[in-house]
């Protein structure tokens, strides 16, 4: 093995050098295999030949040298022997109870070598029977062999990479974006990683939503503005009476992405009236987004949908009324939302307010290919429904005495397939005074809200877990808010810190 250039077990407070005069580890003596691997296989029972591996971890790593203890004074013997065993006590009730610093040893090997830690759990230290038989006298120096053994965690940490602080819009169009991508990972196997998300144009408390994608699928397409919905079609007329006209087309408003929004409206014009149906659910109309090739998003996503009802000239019409439902078309297969219970109302009531609503649960492609890759189907068709529920009862669009045109319309800002195949935090209630810490750094992983000063607060009400990073190609992490106002004033900042790990030294 080759000379370690850091040799070193340390409490944070105490370090032992164990290339020093006081603790001398014989280099030579270094043991640390690779950590033994243990695997899980199904196939206990089935009549295939062979077995599928289904899962596999590392079990502890053993790490143990031979060490002489070096003194002039048996007291001086004594004491540095309780600093190693006090150090190993401390290293076990920290294990076991989950508090306090933990004890590592660090290790860099040869000149050009990293500094790689591994977190002890426990230790043994061994001492010949008749190490005290030797006088001690302050003239004499004395050598006392032993022998440290060590069970370690089983990967071996790098140092802290901290990544340069990214400002990200609540949108996609052109330069903005809503993630970052973190590139170069050193490590062999996942790191631990932190995010850390202020922000700046918040409104209240809102709900956020952070995603990890990594791979291939960083090129999919996520994020469709609504006026790139093409395709518009009128499913169920939703008047009972009288006569409401199906239109679409976008409309410009500088406080949306992109400055526009995809629209499904009923007009009545002049003084006609239409009377809305009552008592029912209907799926009114939907727009479609059509996706082909790489573009097709391939795993389970949240449909995020971003936009506002807006109801002109209409009457008895709440706009929780109105809401949104998702479907598909691809290949031979089409999805269509329930009425009753696959769709998402508008919460506010207040007509014109921008929501972004968390519809639904989706896969792409609907039924996963045998192969794992994407069918052959050629066109992936998104389906954003406009739905209105059975609160529409006695509404009309209009009035004979209102010579105005009137209408109720859907206005789609922008779709957001969130993908929370490869982890998804989603969190409510993050103030505008408050920054969210997903931390996976910590031996007590969580999700937490801190004030600007990085000192947590409170846990963050919130689904999912903490995510880990890498290793090899790029992984990407995307952050939306829900928020009222411009997406381009929306600013989620996000700083993230990850620890590489390896499994070899």
């Amino acid at each position: 093995m080759p000379a370690a250039y850091t040799f070193e077990m340390t409490d944070n407070t105490t370090t032992l050098d164990f290339l020093g005069t006081t603790y001398v580890g014989l280099q030579n003596s270094l043991s640390m295999p690779p950590p033994p691997k243990r695997l899980t296989w199904a196939g206990e029972g089935m009549m295939n030949d062979g077995a599928r591996l289904t899962q596999s971890r590392y079990e502890n790593r053993t790490i143990e040298f031979d060490l002489r203890f070096v003194a002039t004074a048996l007291g001086t013997l004594q004491s540095n022997i309780r600093t190693v065993e006090s150090m190993l006590v401390t290293a076990r009730e920290v294990e076991q109870s989950g508090r306090g610093t933990a004890v590592t040893i660090n290790i860099q090997l040869g000149t050009s070598g990293t500094d790689v830690t591994f977190r002890v759990l426990e230790g043994a230290l061994t001492m010949p029977e008749s190490f005290l038989d030797a006088p001690m006298v302050s003239t004499r120096t004395t050598v006392v062999p032993a022998h440290l053994r060590l069970t370690c965690h089983p990967l071996g940490q790098l140092p802290l990479v901290e990544e340069a602080a990214a400002v990200l819009e609540n949108e996609q169009d052109g330069g903005s974006l809503n993630y970052i991508d973190i590139t170069g990972y050193g490590g062999t196997e996942p790191g631990l990683l932190a995010l850390t998300i202020a922000g700046s144009g918040w409104a209240g408390s809102g709900t956020m939503w952070i995603a990890r994608r990594s791979g291939s699928g960083v090129t999919a397409t996520l994020f469709v503005q609504g006026e790139s919905f093409a395709t518009a079609v009128e499913v169920t007329p939703p008047e009972s009476a009288g006569a409401a006209t199906f239109g679409t087309g976008a409309v410009v408003n500088a406080t949306l992405s992109g400055g526009s929004s995809g629209v499904l409206r009923w007009t009545t014009p002049g003084n006609a009236t239409a009377t809305l149906t009552t008592g029912t659910f209907i799926q009114a109309g939907y727009q479609q987004y059509n996706m082909t090739g790489t573009a097709i998003p391939n795993g389970l996503f949240r449909v995020l949908v971003r936009g506002r009802p807006v109801t002109i000239f209409v009457s008895n019409l709440q706009t929780t009324a109105m809401g949104w439902g998702v479907g598909y078309t691809y290949g031979a297969t089409t999805g269509t939302p329930s009425v009753t219970s696959g769709f998402k109302a508008f919460s506010n009531a207040n007509q014109g307010t921008i929501e972004t609503l968390d519809v639904s649960e989706i896969r792409i492609p609907p039924i996963p290919s045998p192969t794992g890759t994407l069918a052959t189907a050629g066109t992936f068709g998104l389906r954003i429904y406009s739905i209105f529920n059975s609160l529409i009862a006695g509404a009309r669009i209009g009035s004979a005495a209102d010579p105005n045109p009137a209408s109720a319309a859907f206005e789609l800002d922008y779709v957001f397939l969130l993908p929370i195949d490869e982890g998804a935090v989603i969190a409510a209630g993050v103030g505008s005074g408050t920054r969210l810490l997903i931390d996976g750094i910590s031996r007590t992983p969580g999700v937490y809200l801190t004030d600007a000063s990085d000192v947590i607060q409170s846990y963050a009400t919130h689904a999912g877990t903490p995510f880990a990073i890498g290793p090899g190609g790029t992984t990407r992490f995307y952050v939306l808010r829900d928020d009222i106002g411009d997406p381009t004033t929306i600013l989620n900042t996000l700083t993230a810190r990850h620890r590489p790990q390896v499994g070899m030294v």
